[in-house]
C-alpha cells in the first residue's frame, strides 16, 4: 500500500507503508479491510495509526505558520 498526502493542493507520493492487502479484501469507500481478523483488524488499527500521526504533524505544522 503507497501512502499519498495532499499538501497545498499538491499531490505527493511517500512511499510504501509496508502494508500489503489483497484487493478483494479492501474498502475502498472506507479505505479500510473488510475482514473481521485479528490481521485484518490490526492492519486496520495500523492505517489509523499512520493516519493520526500524520494528522499530528499538520496540526504542529499549521501552529507554526
Amino acid at each position: 500500500m503507497m501512502l499519498r498526502i495532499y499538501l497545498n493542493n499538491e499531490r505527493l507520493s511517500i512511499g510504501s507503508t509496508g502494508i500489503a492487502v489483497q484487493q478483494s479484501q479492501w474498502d475502498s469507500e472506507k479505505e479500510r479491510l473488510k475482514g473481521r481478523t485479528t490481521e485484518d483488524l490490526s492492519t486496520n488499527l495500523e492505517l489509523d495509526n499512520i493516519q493520526s500521526g500524520l494528522q499530528t504533524i499538520c496540526c504542529q505544522e499549521s501552529r507554526y505558520d
